[in-house]
């Protein structure tokens, strides 16, 4: 699919199913500057692209026959590529769109480092059909570090409270720590301190991917194909086992795996089968 600042998953052309779509906000940048980034400029400001170039995108989007309207249709991912709320005008887009598909029933992710602004909780949840179909994504990297790893974004604090703001809008929350690093291992249990504080609804762990990674569990990035990840190694197998010390909630490998979860449906692709690594055995998927 060629839509401007739409990106199809690849399999949604090559079979039947849902799938999953990345829409963005800018032409380049990001501001957090996150030092394992790999998208263009990414600590340049954010280029925004034109609000009427990107309505005709959505609109595109929307009628498009590989787009699938309702709450087993098309999984909509919010701003990939940079920081969806790190200004007005950003928010002002990426609201736009979520509107316009959560009205059709479809479920949308975002994934924010800044603090959630209230306007946006607000009006997601009047536009939700109901709460599952939202996921926010939190997403940090390393606690002790925040400041050097990820100088543009908010407080780790600040972060963590988006999960109380979640729940007070009726809405889930999902802590988003990806990419993986093995120096989070060092941060452990300041993590778990802060999570008995401030629990999310659920806890993604995601792998790192990397340009020219490759392996027999190599996974493609869904986005940029030229990265690749090795998959869970034993450091992410410790750090996962040590965080389930924060209470019981559920740990994922895969953000689609977390709505999928939510909405009591099949991910889209098919984690348990095509990545059977990352499959949690959360919903006995596939049987």
């Amino acid at each position: 699919m060629t839509i401007d600042n739409v990106r199809f998953l690849e399999e949604v052309r090559l079979a039947p199913e849902p799938g999953r779509v990345f829409v963005n906000v800018t032409s380049r940048g990001c501001g957090s500057g996150c030092s394992y980034c790999y998208v263009d400029g990414f600590r340049e400001v954010q280029e925004l692209v034109d609000f009427d170039q990107f309505r005709a995108s959505i609109d595109a989007l929307v009628s498009d026959e590989s787009f699938q309207p309702g709450p087993d249709g098309t999984v909509v991912s919010m701003c990939p590529d940079t920081e969806p709320f790190k200004t007005p005008e950003s928010t002002d887009r990426v609201l736009f769109a979520a509107k316009r598909v959560l009205r059709l029933g479809n479920p949308v992710q975002f994934s924010t480092k800044e603090r959630l602004p209230e306007r946006a909780l607000a009006e997601v949840a009047d536009a939700a059909r109901r709460p599952e179909q939202v996921v926010w994504f939190t997403s940090m990297t390393t606690v002790s570090a925040a400041h050097q790893v990820e100088p543009g974004a908010a407080p780790i604090i600040e972060r963590l409270r988006n999960f109380e703001r979640c729940r007070a809008h009726g809405m889930p929350s999902c802590l988003y720590i990806k990419p993986f690093l093995p120096s989070m291992l060092r941060d452990t249990d300041r993590l778990i301190e802060l999570l008995l504080a401030h629990p999310p609804d659920s806890i993604c762990v995601g792998i790192l991917y990397k340009a020219n990674e490759r392996g027999t569990r190599s996974h493609r990035h869904p986005v940029h194909p030229g990265l690749t990840s090795r998959g869970l190694d034993d450091r992410f197998i410790e750090f996962v086992s040590r965080l389930r010390q924060a209470g019981d909630i559920k740990i994922f490998h895969s953000a689609i795996c977390v709505n999928a979860w939510q909405l009591d449906r099949e991910p889209s692709p098919p984690i348990w089968s095509s990545y059977p690594e990352l499959c949690v055995s959360c919903r006995g998927c596939g049987q």
